[in-house]
């Protein structure tokens, strides 16, 4: 493919795509917790959980994708994209574990951010598993 005079792989181009919605996936959870930690006004939970599972559903679905479809180099890539938010996840609940230390009064949103974080850490592990 051909845009604009580079030459760009279509599945180096979605596993960024991939990538980037993981990421927003996971700013959101940090905001909601940091937020509960600073106790200000957080965000109804429903619209929350539902703009962190589309923004991750999009990210797996993309990224294994391009892990089922494409060829050596973009394969790895991919491949090594779900390996670092794997990653990601795991200090996102680390930092949940550690933000319910500190500040117990916030332990009902932290717990549900973190129940959050540990569901995608499973699911990213398991497309992993499933993929390579």
């Amino acid at each position: 493919m051909n845009v604009f005079g580079l030459n760009a792989d279509v599945g180096i181009v979605l596993s960024i795509v991939g990538a980037v919605f993981g990421l927003i996936a996971q700013i959101l959870i940090w905001i909601y917790m940091i937020a509960a930690v600073r106790g200000v006004q957080l965000p109804e939970y429903g619209d929350f959980r539902r703009n962190v599972n589309l923004a991750y559903l999009f990210s797996a679905l993309l990224l294994s994708f391009v892990c089922l479809t494409s060829d050596a180099p973009a394969l790895a890539f991919a491949q090594n994209l779900l390996i670092v938010q794997l990653g990601c996840w795991m200090v996102t609940c680390i930092g949940a574990v550690v933000m319910l230390a500190v500040r117990s009064a916030s332990r009902e949103h932290i717990n549900s951010a973190l129940g959050a974080g540990l569901f995608k850490l499973v699911l990213t592990a398991l497309v992993l598993w499933v993929i390579a």
